[in-house]
């Protein structure tokens, strides 16, 4: 949150020090004369500063309309800069429909005011005019007030009820800011913009509207708010900013409506009683972190108008069972599904040229994934730790493998390495201790370091090269440390007939086909027509 106490210190001291002492007091009232030619004076504190006196003012106070000093009578209009600040037994003041403006700070740290009405006549307010009025619990505003203002009742811990006038077109940055009590509130229709951090915190507040107006709903304008379960954005809404719903840990339901083309960094961050959530076809955007730690978020259904996803976006998202990502994503952010631990079924569309760094790291649930022949790259750590992974299709188009790419992919059994791979980074198959195949489609051995692979797969796992290439690999550091055996990738010197069964099978291009049909291809080594 961008306020901050000590800076509001240091605000209050510079103010304090220039300010002017109280030009009168009558009945125990200070006042400053603000204009001598209209005869207009604003309640002030006593001194020089703001807190030379402690408790000036205290118990019932009713400000009058008119003011009489030295024979000239003065209208009050006002109540200055912190006029009452931090007169912390002051129970309840009656403002005259005299008084057209409230000054910032003007009722801070007042402690023991319950409630407050505010008159029609009241048009300027300043900001943080209640903030840290920690007893108040009600507050009637006038028709003249437009704009709430920015921290206008933070920390107001007691409010739970305040009643707003339609004149008002805008809720301020932290307006009602920590207010734990609030439990309800209705925002008039005419509100069309509601600043960031407005509701922050308010860890009671359940049922509130969004007027079909609003036009901004700023950063974080709802981050905390824990009771809050069905959310309905209107149709007047463009964009679901930073945080804006971040930490709403009871939200289970949300409608996003199609005007929507983005959902920011963190709008729905840890936001963990929600299930399920539809994502409109005019999102073009999913910012970093936009669903992280969504605990029971199941299904979400990513649509084809979505060509960039953030990084960790859906982290920590454990009970996503199931995802599609569209051709039309072009921009990938690292880690986006990391963690996803019941994450099992993956359709990649074709057209997507990269797995990114971790994006599917430690998704314990992944059996397999078709990697679409579009991807030339799989980024480092893309597959970290997926330990039930058995399978993977690694296509022609591929031609680096990143370090720690599948590592403790501890059920991986077979592996086809194709002839287009340029490069294989460090580690990228270590702890894969159940490979017992490895097939490389490449004529000259691929350099790469040991540590791709650990002692165990090097014991256990069979190496098949091109026929001719043998010698090659048996040179050539980490493929000499293997057994291996020189087998034709596309030529047919052996045949058997065999029934489709459940064996790894490859094309003659050294792909791997799930469904084959009837034909030729390369099973345990040999080719073989199948039936």
């Amino acid at each position: 949150m961008k306020r901050i106490s000590y800076i509001l210190t240091i605000l209050l001291f510079i103010f304090a020090t220039t300010a002017t002492a109280h030009d009168f007091v009558v009945n125990g009232i200070y006042y400053n004369i603000t204009s001598s030619a209209n005869k207009t004076v604003e309640i002030t504190f006593r001194g020089n500063y703001c807190d030379e006196y402690s408790d000036e003012y205290s118990g019932d106070i009713t400000i009058p309309q008119n003011v009489t000093y030295n024979g000239v009578t003065y209208s009050v209009t006002g109540i200055g800069k912190v006029a009452f600040y931090k007169c912390s037994n002051l129970v309840n003041v009656v403002i005259p429909s005299s008084v057209t403006s409230i000054g910032e700070w003007a009722f801070e740290s007042c402690f023991s005011i319950n409630s407050i009405k505010i008159p029609d006549s009241v048009t300027t307010l300043g900001r943080s005019i209640f903030y840290n009025c920690t007893g108040l619990t009600s507050v009637e505003l006038g028709n003249g007030i437009s704009a709430i203002t920015n921290y206008m009742f933070e920390n107001c811990t007691s409010l739970t009820s305040i009643k707003f006038p339609n004149s008002v077109t805008s809720i301020g940055e932290g307006a009602f800011y920590s207010c734990e009590a609030l439990e309800s509130i209705k925002i008039p229709d005419a509100v069309t913009s509601i600043g960031g951090w407005a509701f922050a915190k308010c860890s009671n507040l359940e049922n509130f509207n969004l007027p079909s107006n609003v036009e901004l709903i700023d950063s974080c304008a709802f981050i905390n708010c824990e009771s809050i379960v069905n959310v309905q954005i209107p149709k007047s809404l463009t964009s679901l900013r930073f945080g804006v719903f971040g930490y709403c840990s009871s939200l289970s339901n949300i409608k996003i409506p199609n005007s929507v083309t983005s959902i920011g960094e963190g709008a729905f961050y840890s936001c963990e009683a929600l299930e399920s959530i539809e994502i409109p076809n005019s999102v073009t955007s999913i910012e970093r972190i936009a669903f992280y730690n969504c605990t029971a978020l199941e299904n979400v259904e990513i649509p084809n108008s979505v060509t960039s996803i953030g990084e960790w976006a859906f982290e920590n998202c454990f009970a996503l069972n199931g995802v599609r990502i569209p051709n039309t994503v072009t921009t990938f952010g690292r880690s986006i599904f990391y963690n996803c631990t019941g994450l099992k079924n993956v359709e990649l569309c074709n057209g997507i040229t990269a797995i990114s760094v971790c994006m599917f790291g430690n998704c314990t649930s992944l059996t397999s994934i078709e990697i679409p022949n579009s991807v030339t790259s799989i980024g480092e750590g893309a597959f970290y730790s997926c330990t039930a992974l058995e399978n993977i299709e690694i296509p022609n188009s591929v031609t680096s493998i990143w370090g720690y790419a599948f590592e403790e992919c501890e059920k991986l059994k077979t592996l086809y390495i194709s002839n287009a791979i340029e490069s294989i980074g460090d580690s990228a198959f270590a702890n894969c201790n159940n490979i017992m195949e490895i097939k490389v489609g490449a004529k000259n051995a691929i350099t790469a370091n040991e540590n791709i692979f650990t002692t165990d797969t090097y014991s256990k796992a069979r190496l098949y090269v091109p026929v001719g290439s043998k010698n090659s690999y048996e040179k050539v550091t980490p493929w000499n440390k293997f057994h291996i055996a020189e087998m034709d990738f596309t030529g047919i010197d052996k045949m058997e007939h065999k029934e489709k069964g459940m064996e790894t099978i490859y094309d003659l291009n050294g792909c791997i086909v799930k469904n084959p049909t009837k034909g030729i291809y390369i099973i345990n080594g040999k080719k073989t027509i199948v039936k």
